[in-house]
């Protein structure tokens, strides 16, 4: 074949080597889409060559991908026709932005103040309970310390009452 020919002859649409056949490996793909191959080994952990673009194949140094042509000319296209949308600036004035932030955070502080103050209502609840639970504490210890003050008086007192 002459050089014009060789020059002629279609190559794959990603403008690599029929020669490899239908499935890519990662090497070549990185370089006909551009990117790292940090890059296109998180395109295929999101799923972004869809369920049937990769292969998984057993390697000298552990599992490699291979990538299907129409898988990755199908992501090439997706790329390139991506445009940067200009975000629009705020349709609405910022004073009545200012008013719906503040109509929310009213809202908000009273739907906090309302949880608050029942929170506080069951603390002093049971603060009273416990208040209570401490007192009655309170007497036995001293009724136990009076029965054992007097079980520790020699019998003689005991017996009779002195």
């Amino acid at each position: 074949m002459t050089a014009a020919a060789e020059e002629t002859q279609p190559t794959g649409s990603l403008g690599l080597d029929d020669g490899e056949g239908e499935w890519l490996p990662l090497g070549r793909v990185t370089e006909a889409l551009k990117r790292s191959d940090k890059t296109i080994r998180r395109y295929i952990k999101q799923g972004r060559f869809g369920p049937d673009g990769v292969q998984h194949v057993e390697g000298p140094y552990g599992t490699e991908y291979r990538l299907s042509r129409e898988a990755v000319d199908r992501l090439k296209a997706e790329l390139s026709t991506r445009q940067i949308v200009p975000l629009e600036p705020p349709t609405r004035p910022l004073e009545r932005m200012i008013e719906v932030f503040g109509q929310e955070r009213t809202q908000t502080v009273e739907a906090v103040q309302s949880v608050v103050q029942g929170a506080v209502q069951g603390l002093t609840d049971e603060t009273a309970a416990l208040r209570e639970a401490v007192e009655a504490q309170g007497e036995q210890i001293a009724r136990l310390c009076e029965e054992l003050r007097q079980s520790r008086r020699p019998w003689y007192r005991r017996l009779f009452g002195l």
